[in-house]
């Protein structure tokens, strides 16, 4: 029950952030250039997240697999930031 609870709550966070363009109680983005990019890979990470633990509360798949899968997705997230040049 409360994996289905913190999935919506990512998804939620992360829908929001992505439309509003900026993360809650964050006031100074230092050394980020393109601060809109930036929000936008995060939240759309912190949404697969959340799509991921809800995954894991229907599927039941291990708790290693779904450690890995969070390591993976903030992996990607560090690459394509560092690839699209967003911080």
């Amino acid at each position: 029950m409360v994996e289905i609870i913190l999935g919506i709550l990512s998804i939620a966070l992360g829908l929001y952030c992505f439309i509003q363009g900026k993360i809650p109680l964050i006031k100074n983005y230092n050394g980020v250039k393109d601060i809109k990019k930036h929000v936008r890979l995060e939240s759309g990470a912190v949404i697969f997240v959340g799509m991921i633990i809800l995954f894991h509360a229907y599927f039941h798949f291990s708790s290693v697999m779904l450690m890995g899968m969070m390591i993976t997705v903030a992996v990607l997230c560090l690459i394509l930031e560092v690839v699209l040049k967003a911080i």
